[in-house]
């Protein structure tokens, strides 16, 4: 465009200079404008939007009739001009340059950019075709002596420029972010071969009637090849319809197939609710076949007499007045004369404006609104057994949180909706991390505490928390603790008011026998009730720490015998039970009574160990010693209470010689024995 402005000036200015501007630079400068804006268009990055083989018979349909209109009526007449061979070669030159030009722009709108949105480019196509168009009417004119100046054509050269300033204005103001080609060649190409083909017949009929008989028959065998061009882009039209025509048979029957298989069933009424088509699915719930179904009523044959009349109120008027769907779901009556609960979503059918009927998906959902009723019954059921239970019942999320509870929560000074949304942690003195059934602390909402055994049941998604008021359970073992420790302390008082008298006793007579006799039995009491007193001062009733109770045994022991002996313990930190340890007080009480009044010892060993499940006690001193037959010909109380007591153990005594006293007892802990 730059050198056709510029080819312009140059030749205003050899006009105006008085000289010949045809031939001159200023033809140069035109010439140089063809090939470069030629180029520029073919260059212009939009991609060809169409390669059919009726789009290039299009093509060569309009370019052959441009060809042979610019060759009959410019180029020839041009050629056969006469004149020096320079101007007949730079008019040649024009001309070919225009057809150049106007054949890019042809291919350039027809098969690159089909519908342009731009009015920039629009603007500037119609600017250059209407610049071409005054070229060739130039040409034409100048040959046949027609042109002059200040006519028509110049006119049209000042509408092409003003037209190109106008799009140069548009595309600075335009928005190019937006797309500017469409996919959609305009509609008006479609026809664009036709006219060609028509002003070319009519074009041949002037040729026919006005030239001779040799142009005539040149233009003939064009218009003969611009038909075969147009009878081949027919060819493909038909082949191209016939394809689409088995496209669409194909894309019916791939729909046909969706309906038949489709999970749903389909039902097509028309615009009086007649039945006009339905899939596999539906004949499958109105049990029924095609004869059956098709071509009958909706309302009248599937809907029952008492819902009749308000369902299809309801169906026209939100499918027909108000154009469009609605979901219900309602009963239907089978062939077979069941009754089903289905659940539907209808939609309408419209073309072009016009009401067609409706399409309608169905499912049977009789098995599910029977199961629903059942789960809601259950539900109840649940509920009255919730909310009836005599326990506290929570339901825990994953989070602790409570998301529900039973009416049993007045227990704990709370309503129901209190609670709802606490973490169950909020409640309990015992703060958990991971859900273990136990006996639990729960704090009332007055801050005083309910005992409770706490089970946890672990759901889906749920926990289940059972709450069992033990209170008045712990209450009772309370009282019933308290009871037995204070009959322990009676017991150890009434052996110690027994154990006064044998003092008593022992003060009053005058035979020494008889006061060892008293003096004996009084320290074999004093260690029952010693364990008596170890027992009401534990928090276990019924076991006894067998470390404490055989240090302070013979703390005690030491305390009534005053002697210089040294005793070492080595006592596993165990408890046994009653029935166990009674026995082995008894036997180290009489074991150390002896070591104190007989064996001259300076030191005792009492160890006592569990090993493999049976408990050892070793008694060892350092003082004269005694054989095992020494032992079993004893006639003294002392050994046979230590041999009754062993043999009560179900134990095995083992005396090994050496020099003091080395004895160990091998036993196993007593079970306890029912009385009552």
């Amino acid at each position: 465009m730059f050198f056709l402005a510029l080819g312009d000036v140059a030749w205003f200015i050899l006009d105006l200079l008085g000289q010949e501007p045809f031939p001159s630079i200023a033809d140069l400068l035109y010439i140089l404008y063809y090939p470069l804006f030629g180029i520029g268009l073919l260059i212009t990055p939009v991609e060809r939007k169409t390669e059919k083989f009726t789009a290039m018979c299009d093509f060569c349909i309009i370019s052959a009739a441009v060809a042979t209109i610019l060759w009959l009526f410019f180029l020839k007449p041009v050629i056969l001009s006469g004149g020096s061979l320079i101007e007949v070669l730079v008019s040649a030159i024009y001309i070919i340059g225009d057809f150049i030009v106007l054949f890019i722009l042809i291919d350039f709108i027809m098969n690159k950019i089909g519908l342009v949105k731009s009015r920039a480019i629009n603007i500037f196509l119609a600017g250059i075709i209407i610049l071409l168009l005054s070229d060739l009417l130039f040409s034409y004119g100048e040959f046949h002596g027609l042109y002059y100046s200040g006519c028509l054509i110049d006119l049209g050269w000042i509408i092409g420029y003003l037209l190109l300033a106008v799009s140069a204005i548009e595309f600075r103001l335009e928005d190019f972010e937006t797309p500017v080609y469409s996919q959609k060649r305009a509609w008006v190409m479609e026809y664009f071969p036709d006219f060609f083909i028509l002003s070319l017949f009519i074009l041949f009929l002037f040729v026919l009637f006005n030239f001779n008989i040799k142009t005539s028959q040149s233009f003939a065998i064009a218009f003969l090849i611009i038909l075969s061009f147009a009878v081949g882009r027919h060819h493909g039209t038909l082949l191209e319809n016939r394809k689409l025509i088995e496209d669409l048979n194909a894309e019916k029957n791939r729909a046909e197939l969706y309906l038949k298989i489709a999970a749903w069933g389909l039902i097509f009424l028309d615009d009086k609710g007649r039945i006009q088509y339905i899939n596999r699915r539906g004949l499958e719930i109105l049990e029924g076949s095609e004869d059956d179904v098709k071509g009958k009523s909706w309302f009248s044959n599937f809907v029952p007499a008492d819902e009749r009349l308000e369902r299809e109120k309801k169906y026209f008027k939100h499918i027909k007045e108000a154009k469009k769907g609605y979901d219900i779901t309602g009963k239907v009556i089978t062939c077979k004369g069941n009754e089903k609960i289905m659940q539907m979503t209808a939609k309408p059918i419209y073309e072009n404006g016009e009401f067609k009927g409706a399409i309608i998906a169905a499912e049977d959902m009789t098995k599910l609104y029977h199961i629903r009723r059942k789960l809601e019954e259950s539900e109840k059921r649940y509920r009255s057994i919730f909310n009836t239970a005599p326990s506290i019942i929570l339901s825990l999320g994953n989070d602790l949180k409570i998301q529900d509870c039973n009416r049993m929560v007045s227990t704990l000074g709370y309503k129901p909706n209190e609670l709802i949304g606490k973490n169950i942690n909020d409640i309990l003195e015992d703060k958990i991390k991971e859900p273990t059934p136990g006996e639990y602390k729960v704090k009332k909402k007055d801050d005083s505490i309910l005992y409770a055994k706490i089970n946890f049941s672990k759901l889906e998604d749920e926990m289940i928390v059972v709450m069992e008021d033990i209170t008045p359970l712990k209450e009772s073992i309370r009282e019933k603790e308290l009871l037995l420790r204070e009959i322990h302390h009676r017991v150890k008082n009434n052996l110690q008011i027994i154990s006064s008298l044998l003092s008593i006793q022992e003060r009053k007579t005058s035979d020494q026998n008889f006061k060892d006799i008293l003096s004996s039995s009084k320290e074999r009491i004093k260690s029952i009730a010693l364990l008596h007193e170890q027992l009401y001062q534990s928090t276990d009733l019924a076991n006894v720490k067998i470390k404490d109770y055989i240090k302070n045994l013979a703390t005690k022991t030491l305390q009534a015998y005053p002697t210089d002996i040294q005793i070492e313990t080595n006592i596993e930190d165990i408890t046994l039970n009653i029935e166990t340890s009674l026995p082995i007080g008894l036997i180290i009480n009489e074991l150390l009574t002896n070591t104190i009044k007989h064996a001259n010892a300076k030191n005792v060993e009492i160890r006592l160990k569990k090993v493999n499940g049976n408990l050892k006690l070793h008694y060892k001193d350092d003082g004269k010693g005694l054989t095992k037959d020494e032992i079993q010909k004893s006639e003294g109380l002392g050994w046979k209470l230590i041999k009754s007591l062993t043999s009560q153990l179900g134990g095995k005594l083992t005396i090994k010689n050496k020099k003091g006293l080395d004895l160990m007892i091998t036993f196993k802990e007593l079970r306890y024995k029912k009385r009552y």
